[in-house]
């Protein structure tokens, strides 16, 4: 979750990150906010040795975004790395290229098989 605490959500990585304990496939992305509005977020993976890192996109040119909307979903994620190891850490991004409007409150949901 990215929460502005009242405020629209600014860009830039959004807190530590998500340690995924065991090997698996990202099957979907959804985003949910809390009211209609436009925002674009990018996932960075990468191995806990290079834990904080600010790069590592695994979403290709498929940025998941709102554009004046408060859902989004993608089953397909073509260009996606949907793979990943063990210990990897992912951290995510609000993406400057779109200025977020609106959004004070998303939730970033990824299915996962093990």
């Amino acid at each position: 979750t990215i929460d502005g605490n009242g405020s629209v959500i600014t860009t830039g990585i959004v807190g530590s990150g998500i340690r995924v304990p065991f090997a698996g496939t990202i099957n979907s992305v959804t985003l949910l906010s809390d009211v209609s509005g436009s925002v674009k977020i990018d996932i960075l993976k990468d191995t806990y040795a290079n834990y904080l890192f600010t790069s590592g996109s695994i979403c290709g040119a498929a940025l998941p975004a709102l554009a004046s909307a408060v859902k989004y979903e993608d089953t397909i994620l073509t260009g996606w790395t949907t793979s990943f190891s063990a210990g990897d850490v992912f951290r995510f991004k609000v993406d400057p290229s779109v200025t977020p409007a609106n959004v004070t409150n998303l939730s970033i949901i990824l299915k996962i098989t093990k």
